[in-house]
């Protein structure tokens, strides 16, 4: 990790907000992979980045961390490019056990009355 070098100038931002991008039928048809999404999903909530998923059979998965660049071009959309900022991992699905129906129905529940932030 030490090693691994990037621009300081994509450092996250305050407010900014994560982007996940699942690419691959897997995660859609393979429950293990459904429950792998779930899990990122939950994991980096909170997260300000960009991370890629690319699910390569149904036992692999790359996994990168990237930022979003953007560029100026003269027009009034500037072009997007992907840099990675961060360790990129291949991930094998071995084991697993999907959690009870109802316990993930219970766990997935948000709450009636949201809690207020006080500013």
């Amino acid at each position: 990790m030490k090693d691994f070098l990037y621009d300081k100038k994509l450092a996250p931002r305050v407010g900014s907000k994560p982007l996940f991008s699942f690419i691959g039928e897997g995660f859609e048809s393979v429950e293990e992979l459904k429950h792998l999404k779930e899990v990122f999903f939950r994991v980096v909530q909170r997260g300000d980045r960009v991370y890629v998923c690319i699910a390569a059979s149904s036992k692999t998965v790359f996994f990168t961390h990237c930022a979003l660049r953007l560029k100026r071009l003269g027009t009034v959309v500037p072009r997007m490019e992907l840099v990675e900022v961060g360790p990129s991992m291949d991930l094998v699905v071995r084991r697993h056990r999907l959690p009870d129906q109802g316990l993930t129905k219970q766990a997935m529940r948000n709450s009636i009355h949201p809690n207020k932030k006080k500013v």
